[in-house]
């Protein structure tokens, strides 16, 4: 900012689970998530459904597509754009028990009204990978049941109520029992 006074508007991209194979990318994905809450003026952009990655880079379709999400971001930033659905990658706001039973876990969102949607299921070495797989309890991957939306709002289904501190989306690099690098459902 002090060398680009005019400079309005700073856009990140949040890295991808195992990135380049450079180890554990959790603690820096974690910051990236939360840095407009602090700057206001940075948004963040995720590239995890980008196609084409490597490992560590992407090939033309992935830059092609990344660079067009970009271009929705600016759009609704300078240009006014009404085109807004699924810009932003999700962040959540609160995560709580529908009721005593804690059979289902309700997560909510900062952004309002911006369209809950994830990709087919995935299949890698053999094995299909839904949604559900993708959700960590307490660090445990395997708990969750189902997945479903309800209007702006997650809802995990559970194998059986549990209480659980924390909840987690992703893997840091692999997927769980592997050496396959994670590359979705997203």
């Amino acid at each position: 900012k002090t060398d680009y006074k005019n400079l309005k508007k700073f856009y990140v991209m949040q890295i991808r689970p195992s990135t380049c194979n450079a180890g554990s990318s959790l603690a820096l994905r974690e910051l990236q998530r939360n840095l407009h809450d602090s700057f206001p003026d940075i948004t963040i952009a995720s590239v995890n459904n980008a196609p084409g990655h490597n490992g560590c880079h992407y090939d033309k379709s992935g830059y092609d597509t990344i660079g067009n999400w970009i271009t929705y971001l600016i759009s609704k930033d300078f240009y006014k754009s009404k085109d807004t659905l699924n810009i932003k990658p999700l962040n959540i706001d609160k995560a709580f028990y529908t009721d005593t039973s804690r059979s289902v876990l309700k997560i909510t969102f900062k952004e309002k009204n911006a369209g809950i949607s994830w990709s087919q299921d995935y299949l890698a070495n053999g094995t299909q990978y839904n949604i559900k797989d993708a959700f960590y309890l307490d660090d445990v991957n395997g708990l969750v049941k189902s997945v479903y939306v309800n209007g702006d709002t997650l809802c995990l289904k559970f194998f059986k109520p549990e209480i659980f501190k924390t909840v987690s989306y992703m893997p840091d690099h692999y997927y769980e029992g592997t050496a396959t690098c994670y590359e979705g459902p997203w």
